[in-house]
């Protein structure tokens, strides 16, 4: 069994495989100040011996906790990031300064179907992360995520309210709830398209697009250039590289 540990900016997800299958998920806060120890033993509960812990932290705080685990359980870690992810050349100036999760994607996705390729992660942030026709991560897009965008603009206005982040039934709201939701998801479908219509431009080449994280299921149908949704993709990309790490 290998354990794979996702730390995003807003929960971390533990997933536990089997060979290449995800047997069992977990998820919890990132900032849950809980005994991290006693949650991995709860989840490992009846699993069988784990042979390591991979990890993807974008939580830089994280990794010495995580390594601990592994220091608990006594299995091999290893923390991928941009330094030393294997199997995925990164052509970037400063390959460290790129989030753990966005090339762990990138891998994730090549596991899944060949170069050129995009990844869209919908989370807490908009990522973009493209794997140009060699099968390099190129670079990508960064923009705020559409409930942080909410939340920005409920902060920032008097008179707005909170609202769920659901499509409405019309582009053109009745009143200021549909309004909102209006711009918070038709609007960042259409951020979405952009883009991907863009970075398609520059690659030119075909590239097929792979969406995950969090409002995936909200956007992808929305979005006509996503041809398919794959919510464990950093899961998928660290058990990938644990495996080029063997």
């Amino acid at each position: 069994m290998l354990l794979t540990v996702d730390v995003g900016n807003t929960k971390t997800e533990l997933g536990l495989w089997r060979g290449d299958l995800l047997v069992s998920t977990m998820q919890a806060p990132t900032h849950d100040e809980r005994e991290w120890g006693a949650w991995v033993a709860h989840a490992l509960e009846g699993a069988g011996p784990v042979m390591g812990l991979a990890l993807g932290a974008v939580v830089p705080a994280a990794i010495p906790r995580w390594a601990a685990v592994a220091s608990t359980l006594g299995v091999p870690f290893h923390n991928i990031d941009g330094n030393n992810i294997p199997g995925l050349p990164v052509r970037l100036r400063d390959r460290g300064a790129i989030g753990p999760d966005r090339v762990i994607n990138a891998l994730g996705a090549l596991s899944l179907g060949p170069a050129p390729c995009i990844v869209v992660d919908l989370g807490t942030a908009t990522t973009f992360d493209v794997v140009d026709a060699t099968g390099a991560f190129c670079g990508g897009a960064i923009a705020p995520g559409a409930g942080t965008a909410l939340d920005a603009l409920v902060a920032m206005t008097a008179r707005l309210p909170r609202v769920p982040l659901h499509a409405p039934l019309a582009a053109i709201g009745t009143d200021t709830t549909s309004a909102m939701q209006s711009g918070a998801v038709f609007g960042y479908a259409g951020l979405i398209e952009g883009l991907l219509t863009r970075i398609k431009g520059e690659l030119g080449a075909p590239a097929w697009v792979v969406a995950t994280g969090g409002l995936a299921p909200l956007f992808a149908p929305l979005c006509p250039g996503v041809d398919r949704v794959e919510p464990a993709l950093t899961l998928r990309g660290l058990r990938r590289a644990w495996e080029l790490c063997a």
